[in-house]
């Protein structure tokens, strides 16, 4: 059976981190504020399911958003993996991404499809 979500969008893959000379690399502020926003309601809407087996993941970025469509798909995929909504996002368990624009809300929207699901269908 597929999961859906409905999240907030995140900030552009090219502002989640920033270069500090002592640490390295760092998550910015906004990308913190919204890791720890969309995990509570990837939380309370998941509610600790999560998949094992390869999946598919679709995600509908609102049509009022600025970002660019390719921009919203790390943090979401890592969002995913730090959920254990899916175990890692290697080609093993992400078999394909796809990301189009929705005009329902300005949320994100993400299913993930676990793949015999869809060969079955």
């Amino acid at each position: 059976m597929p999961m859906k979500l409905i999240l907030p969008i995140p900030p552009s893959a090219n502002r989640l981190v920033r270069y500090d000379k002592v640490r390295g690399r760092v998550d910015t502020q906004r990308y913190m504020t919204w890791k720890n926003a969309a995990g509570w309601e990837l939380q309370a809407q998941a509610r600790g399911i999560g998949f094992n087996s390869p999946v598919s993941i679709a995600i509908g970025l609102s049509e009022k958003s600025r970002l660019d469509l390719d921009n919203c798909i790390k943090p979401t995929i890592d969002l995913l993996v730090k959920h254990r909504v899916i175990p890692d996002d290697r080609k093993a368990f992400v078999r394909s991404v796809t990301v189009n624009w929705q005009s329902e809300d300005d949320k994100l929207h993400v299913t993930v499809e676990p793949i015999e699901q869809q060969e079955a269908a």
